[in-house]
């Protein structure tokens, strides 16, 4: 079978919304891997889900990753938290 490789958006709603399919394509059979900052293993981990992290420092830091960066750990709070 395919190996199909996931990279949704590093927010909650994004990361849960693809479960569900990522679920039902490896019960057919096919290796499922996500593709995400190191911050989102646990959520797909947590899946059953393979999990392959992309360096942060390959992405370059002006003001507007750094908001994103800010934002991405504001996320992880509230799904660790609620």
């Amino acid at each position: 079978m395919s190996t199909i490789v996931f990279h949704p958006l590093q927010f909650a709603s994004h990361m849960n919304a693809s479960f569900k399919l990522a679920k039902t394509l490896r019960s057919r059979g096919h290796k499922i891997v996500y593709l995400s900052f190191p911050e989102m293993k646990n959520i797909v981990t947590s899946q059953g889900l393979e999990f392959i992290p992309i360096p942060i420092g390959h992405y370059p830091l002006n003001n507007t990753c750094e908001k994103n960066i800010i934002k991405r750990k504001l996320n992880i709070y509230f799904i660790k938290n609620f």
